[in-house]
């Protein structure tokens, strides 16, 4: 069984964060899947790309508010997309990955 190496991270803002080196980190760590959660932007606010990497953005409703990113080496892990009503949900080949917030 291969291992996967998988990072997590509430990024609080992502414009902020690869103001201050989000980036740098996320090819330091070379993740198999990264998921951003709290991207609070909307789609076209940041020219975000990973070399190598297939990516799903799902943009909170509201302006500046939640949002969540998927970064994959395999775009194999992503299955279906949005799952339901809730745009910060998404699958990852057989398991969950839920980033819910309360309103």
């Amino acid at each position: 069984m291969k291992s996967v190496r998988m990072l997590s991270w509430n990024v609080n803002g992502l414009r902020a964060a690869t103001d201050k080196g989000f980036k740098r980190f996320v090819e330091k760590g070379n993740p198999d899947i990264l998921c951003i959660q709290e991207i609070k932007l909307q789609e076209g606010q940041v020219d975000l790309h990973f070399g190598g990497y297939y990516d799903y953005w799902s943009y909170a409703e509201r302006k500046g508010y939640a949002g969540t990113a998927i970064f994959t080496k395999n775009q194999d892990n992503i299955h279906g997309g949005v799952i339901c009503s809730m745009q910060e949900k998404r699958i990852l080949d057989g398991v969950l990955i839920i980033s819910a917030y309360q309103i």
